[in-house]
């Protein structure tokens, strides 16, 4: 089960760079996104605690962390420039 979630949390994560990287091909900006990636990154900080699944945990932790920082700065853009 915790593998499972944890290869669906970095599956989102990819797609969410992917789209960033494509063109966004859906709304970037939506603060569901937000919280899914925050969810994300303390269930792996979770998980990696338990020490079940390490090195996925990280892979999650990271890309979480790398989707969180990209949907706040293409939040701060979007603020910015209107």
């Amino acid at each position: 089960m915790k593998k499972l979630l944890l290869s669906l949390f970095i599956l989102v994560n990819l797609l969410f760079i992917l789209n960033f990287l494509a063109g966004a091909l859906f709304s970037p900006t939506n603060i569901l996104w937000a919280v899914l990636f925050v969810l994300e990154v303390v269930v792996s900080g979770v998980f990696l605690s338990q020490k079940s699944h390490p090195l996925l945990s990280v892979s999650v932790l990271v890309t979480g962390v790398a989707s969180l920082a990209l949907f706040f700065y293409l939040y701060f853009l979007s603020k910015l420039l209107g």
